[in-house]
This record gives C-alpha cells, structure tokens and sequence, in this order.
C-alpha cells in the first residue's frame, strides 16, 4: 500500500481546491512543507488541511478514485509552486471587491465603479494601507478601477473612458459566501470587509447619479487628478488617481447627500 499524505487548501483566485501529495514521504520532508506553507502570509494563519490516505498506486488518481471529496482538486507538483498560488490570494484586486459589492445588489457598471472607489477611499483613509493593488484612472465620467474596467469593458460602449453604458444592469450575484471566503483569506481581511460593509452600508440609499455628483466636485481625488493631466498637456485617459490624492480629498466626497 501507498501512504499519501496531502497537504490542502484552496486558490480563490483561480477558483478550486489545490494540493501537495506526498507518497509515502518521510515525516521531515512532509513537515517541512508544512513549516513553508504556514510561512506563505509572513506568519499569518494560512487556511490549510492535511489528509493521510493509503492506495494501492502512487498516482494521484488512486487518491481520487479512492475517495471522490478530491476529484475536483488541483495537484500542485511543488511546494513552490504551492505557496506561490496561496500568496496570489494574499491582496484583493477590484473584480474582488466588485464581486462583493455585486453580492449585496444589482448594479451598472457605473455604480459598481463609484462604489468600489469608495471603499478603496474609506479604507485607505482609515488605515492607510491599499483595499486592492489595482490602479484607479481618472476617467472623463469618474473614477474607474483598472480592473473592473477591463472586465466589464466588453459591456460597454465603443469608447468607455468616454461613456460607460449603464443600459445593462448587472444583477445580485449568487456569490456571497464564495466571495466573502476569498476576501476573509486575504491579508487583514476581516478589517476590509467590514470596512467595505460600512462603506456600502452608508450609500446605500445614495442613487448613482449623486455618487457621480460626489465624485466630480471640485477638490476631490478625480478633480485634482485631471486637473493635474490638463496642467500637463497630457491627452491620455489613462490618468492614476493617487492614493496621496486620496488621502487629502477624499473627505471633501463625505458631504451629506440627501438619498432620492
């Protein structure tokens, strides 16, 4: 018989289950890999579980065939490799927190952007540390995340940095557990989710087009921004909002707004 010991966990970002199998191993190596493992988040608590089963082959089919709670998991071949996909899982990007927002309610494209950049704002505002890695552009329209544009560009019209089509609504998205998993498994996670709850929360009752409003006043992190491209002569619409633009305007975005 063939003693496998597995080591598993999950790659919210590549959406499945991944694995190390070590067949009959000696207890150092198998720790060893464990140790490295636990180390993937700079000693934080990496979410993993580890399985003994025994077949009769050394392929990982036996495993699968032996017990199907693995079929769908993905065989990783190195530890490297390994805590390179759970590390991945580390930092949210905007898709994440769209993903989340779309959880909570239907949206346009549109609104999804204004509140992702608002809970980019809040939380950077409050711990001063990134949400997400994403960059955020300051579009003709507003502020738009990187990523969430080019994943929902295909929805828009011919030029979206000129105009984002709001004639389709993207509906509540069946995701919430999915979702809420993947944000709690990345750094800090319990301290963004409840920060984006908190964000959500507040404009809630807000409609779109006052988050628009809020966005395009002067002295907010879109306005100095492309005011600062118009100074340059610069006709690229790729313009970075700054997190240090954030962090001096952002508040002027916290005016009250009656909800219609």
């Amino acid at each position: 018989m063939i003693r496998h010991q597995i080591l598993l966990s999950s790659s919210y970002s590549e959406g499945t289950r991944i694995c190390l199998d070590f067949t009959d191993s000696d207890y150092h190596v198998v720790k060893d890999a464990i140790d490295r493992v636990s180390k993937a988040y700079d000693g934080k608590r990496v979410s993993f579980s580890v399985h003994t089963i025994h077949t009769d082959s050394a392929d990982w089919s036996s495993v699968v065939k032996k017990d199907p709670y693995f079929d769908d998991v993905h065989l990783v071949e190195t530890v490297e490799e390994f805590v390179e996909k759970i590390q991945k899982d580390r930092y949210l990007d905007g898709v994440d927190v769209a993903k989340y927002i779309l959880s909570t309610q239907d949206c346009t494209h549109t609104r999804i952007q204004k509140l992702a950049y608002m809970c980019y704002a809040d939380y950077l505002c409050k711990t001063k540390e990134q949400l997400f890695k994403d960059k955020i552009y300051a579009f003709e329209y507003g502020p738009v995340v990187g990523s969430i544009y080019q994943t929902l560009r295909g929805y828009s019209k011919e030029h979206p940095t000129k105009y984002i089509d709001d004639t389709k609504t993207f509906r509540r998205a069946d995701i919430s557990a999915q979702i809420k998993s993947r944000i709690l498994f990345a750094e800090d996670g319990d301290e963004k989710l409840k920060s984006m709850e908190e964000t959500l929360k507040k404009f809630d009752s807000v409609s779109t087009e006052d988050l628009i409003k809020l966005t395009h006043m002067e002295k907010t992190p879109w306005s100095v921004a492309t005011e600062r491209r118009r100074s340059q002569d610069d006709d690229s619409y790729y313009t970075p909002i700054k997190d240090e633009d954030i962090l001096e305007y952002h508040s002027n975005e916290e005016v009250s707004i009656q909800p219609q």
